[in-house]
């Protein structure tokens, strides 16, 4: 996530720009993204002061209607301009289409997964798709469409919607951070654990041989040398992979259990307030 803060004549305009995490597979990065998107709600918030106009934007690869999108908007208190547009060019705005964009996948459905959101003192005019294609080539520059909006800054000081209630929110994160870590950790004793059984089947597969169990006659394909140098390989790959995997896991972890100790305080106090 990038920031920049512009020293406009009105006042300081901080811009957000962030890209999270994808769907590659069957939705199987959707605990990393719902992570991120707290944590990007909450750099907003922590960083901003009150007055500055805020601008926020990227590719969030979320859905409009999905729990990090809520988490951005009621946390960090800021508006989609989709929706807060005066003006607009339609009110179902699909930012990756496959019916005009030959670089999306066939399979995709079109949808809006790019934002741009904004404090509740800057008035957003006009909205609409544009940079789709070049005029001369038609080619696309990305199989995102880019899309614009028009704002003008007001001196009105940015306010929360007194509607809102944080708690709707925050406590279906926690939850959903809660499974996250409970699924990473699981994940990681599995990938252990195939680590592991690799590591020892190819260190023992000498005494399998040793004692006549044919089950693994690795020396019959490779060689007695073949076979050494083989383990070897096996060896310092397996033990690079469980290093890799045991730092990577503990950042992830660590990083769910920071989230969710935050989110559990948050969550304490507005019971109590």
């Amino acid at each position: 996530m990038g920031s920049v803060v512009i020293d406009h004549t009105s006042g300081s305009i901080r811009i957000f720009n962030t890209h999270l995490h994808a769907d590659y597979c069957d939705n199987a990065y959707s605990d990393i993204r719902l992570l991120q998107a707290y944590q990007v709600s909450q750099t907003i918030k922590n960083t901003t002061r009150c007055g500055e106009y805020v601008i926020v934007c990227g590719d969030f690869n979320h859905l409009e209607s999905e729990l990090g999108m809520q988490a951005i908007r009621v946390l960090a208190g800021v508006s989609d301009s989709v929706h807060s547009a005066t003006r607009q060019q339609s009110n179902n705005l699909v930012t990756l289409n496959r019916d005009t964009n030959p670089y999306v996948s066939r399979n995709e459905i079109p949808k809006r997964i790019d934002y741009i959101l904004h404090s509740s003192n800057i008035k957003c005019t006009q909205m609409g798709l544009a940079m789709q294609n070049h005029k001369e080539s038609g080619m696309h520059f990305s199989d995102h469409d880019g899309f614009f909006t028009v704002m003008e800054l007001t001196t009105d000081l940015p306010s929360p919607d007194q509607n809102t209630d944080e708690l709707s929110v925050l406590l279906p994160i926690m939850h959903e951070i809660k499974l996250a870590l409970y699924r990473a950790q699981q994940i990681n004793w599995i990938k252990m654990l195939m680590f592991t059984l690799i590591f020892a089947v190819f260190i023992m597969s000498p005494i399998f041989e040793l004692y006549g169990m044919d089950c693994l006659p690795l020396n019959y394909y490779f060689g007695n040398v073949g076979l050494f140098l083989l383990q070897i390989v096996v060896v310092v790959a397996c033990a690079g992979a469980f290093i890799i995997q045991l730092v990577n896991t503990r950042v992830e972890v660590n990083a769910y259990k920071n989230a969710l100790n935050e989110l559990q305080t948050k969550v304490a106090f507005l019971k109590m307030a």
